[in-house]
């Protein structure tokens, strides 16, 4: 960019010179506008981001909650609504969480105590004790 802007009359470079010298200014130019773009979608792209996780706050606020009859269990979030019955659903308890496999065991579901109302944690449990079949927990070997 220097080249066409020094005033070195003994390296007569002609219209190199003038082509260093509008090139130059394009090029800044482009920069310019690169640098415009960038931080424009920058903030697009956080405002974004900011409007996807108040929309999950507020679905995440939305009420979940599982139906238990006696052919099927459905469990709804705000995000889907799973229903199985009780041939394909199987449960295990490892420490204080209960793991709901539905649809032969491509769904889970994690579950503990405290996330439930009184005693309907109790009537899960013995719905899943009577209906589904319990898995057993595989513990490692050490060889």
């Amino acid at each position: 960019m220097a080249l066409g802007f020094l005033p070195i009359k003994s390296l007569n470079l002609g219209p190199v010179s003038i082509i260093f010298k509008y090139g130059s200014f394009l090029f800044i130019g482009y920069i310019f506008l690169l640098l415009y773009q960038y931080f424009n979608t920058k903030n697009k792209t956080f405002k974004l981001i900011e409007e996807q996780i108040d929309d999950l706050r507020k679905k995440h606020d939305e009420i979940s909650f599982i139906t238990l009859h006696q052919d099927s269990i459905t469990v709804k979030n705000p995000f889907n609504t799973i229903n199985c019955v009780w041939d394909k659903t199987h449960y295990k308890i490892v420490d204080q969480y209960l793991i709901l496999n539905m649809v032969n065991k491509n769904i889970n579901f994690i579950f503990t105590e405290a996330e439930f109302k009184e005693n309907e944690y109790k009537i899960l449990l013995d719905f899943l004790q009577q209906h589904s079949t319990k898995e057993k927990i595989k513990t490692p070997t050490l060889q």
